[in-house]
């Protein structure tokens, strides 16, 4: 299973990203955006994210593409939505 998305992406050292109609593997269909954005960010290997806001999430049945740090990646971890959500990517400590 696949999830479709579009996603916006600012970086904390400024500027941004935008995608539309992006694709990622899923594990399943109780994937939520949360586990999307994370998906996203690991596929593409973005370094200083600040916030992703996934919305127009939908899935799709379709083999797996293998999706960096997706469910065929050896080092998955996995989580369990539609609509919009807005990831605060910083870490603390």
């Amino acid at each position: 299973m696949r999830a479709e998305f579009d996603a916006e992406v600012t970086f904390l050292n400024g500027g941004s990203l935008s995608a539309r109609g992006f694709r990622v593997d899923v594990a399943g269909p109780d994937v939520g955006e949360e586990e999307v954005a994370r998906l996203f960010i690991a596929s593409l290997s973005l370094l200083m994210v600040a916030t992703v806001r996934v919305s127009r999430l939908r899935l799709i049945v379709e083999p797996h593409k293998g999706t960096r740090g997706g469910p065929s990646d050896v080092g998955h971890r996995g989580s369990g939505g539609a609509g919009t959500t807005t990831s605060d990517c910083r870490s603390t400590g």
